[in-house]
């Protein structure tokens, strides 16, 4: 079962203020993301919160198991204890919640948190893809962010298109590779007829400690760390809540224990009731036909 609970309130982890006073989303910048699909503000952590979030996130780093994939060290935000919470402090702060009304209504909920971190001279190629439905992922760079040092790539204005096929897999390098993202449930897509993906693409560069956040039908992706710098990443998924709420295990990242995951309601009216379980939403078991190019409309997890 998909289970919902009230999110906690953790307040104090933060150094304060956490959030840059700069920050802001306007009806004009969202008149601009509906157009572009995508949304980038420089200004996002407070130099003292930044510094905070890499002290903790080297925490995390250093004392994870092997089971648990650098790029891919999730729900942190269910891992530690409400008094050092900093994640859903974070992930709850009202300037925030205020940018994901634009986006996704009165009524949050906040299904995941991960730190994706990319070496120096290291890191995966995430191939192109979408995200789930009406989810938005917030994108929080821990280090400056270019091109060349794994950044963010996206395919502006492409989210107009709708849902793009998956790519098919021909051979046992591409194979490998689709097995690698199915089990994070990310689907890598190919250009509709008469487009291509890589071509008049946007790469991001990022200042530590800004903020993007893209539509769920954007196409984006990202490369290899090519720079002698650390790329660690700060990532928030939130959806509304009539949206089907997913369950799933966990693997902890301090002893590879594991656990079912949960969905917490971070905003609207009946953000404090009791918890409640909703049918979970349908769970990709995807065959290699499913990764050769069938769709299946479940939620899947951005890079």
């Amino acid at each position: 079962m998909g289970e919902l609970v009230p999110a906690p309130r953790c307040s104090g982890v933060l150094p304060a203020p956490a959030v840059d006073p700069r920050f802001v989303y306007t009806a004009e910048t969202h008149a601009k993301f509906d157009e572009e699909g995508f949304h980038v503000s420089p200004h996002f952590l407070t130099a003292p919160a930044l510094q905070f979030i890499r002290e903790r996130a080297d925490e995390i780093i250093h004392n994870r198991v092997k089971e648990v994939h650098l790029e891919w060290i999730m729900s942190i935000h269910e891992t530690l204890e409400e008094k050092e919470n900093w994640v859903m402090e974070l992930a709850t702060h009202p300037a925030l919640l205020a940018m994901l009304r634009f986006h996704l209504g009165e009524d949050i909920v906040l299904f995941s948190s991960q730190l994706a971190v990319k070496p120096p001279g290291k890191g995966r190629i995430v191939p192109w893809h979408q995200d789930g439905e009406r989810c938005r992922t917030v994108w929080i760079p821990l280090d400056k962010v270019t091109p060349y040092g794994g950044g963010l790539r996206v395919q502006p204005g492409w989210h107009k298109l709708g849902r793009l096929p998956f790519k098919r897999v021909s051979t046992k390098a591409e194979l490998a590779r689709a097995e690698f993202f199915l089990k994070h449930h990310l689907f890598e897509i190919t250009a509709p007829p008469g487009r291509a993906l890589g071509q008049n693409v946007v790469s991001q560069r990022m200042p530590a400690g800004a903020l993007e956040i893209h539509h769920p039908g954007l196409p984006h992706s990202s490369g290899p760390n090519r720079s002698r710098a650390w790329r660690r990443a700060l990532l928030l998924r939130y959806q509304p809540l009539s949206e089907p709420l997913a369950g799933g295990t966990i693997v902890h990242w301090r002893d590879g224990s594991t656990f079912t995951k949960r969905n917490y309601l971070v905003c609207g009216g009946s953000a404090h009731a009791p918890p409640r379980s909703l049918p979970e939403a349908p769970v990709s078991h995807t065959s290699l036909s499913v990764a050769a190019g069938e769709r299946e409309e479940d939620k899947r997890v951005p890079s």
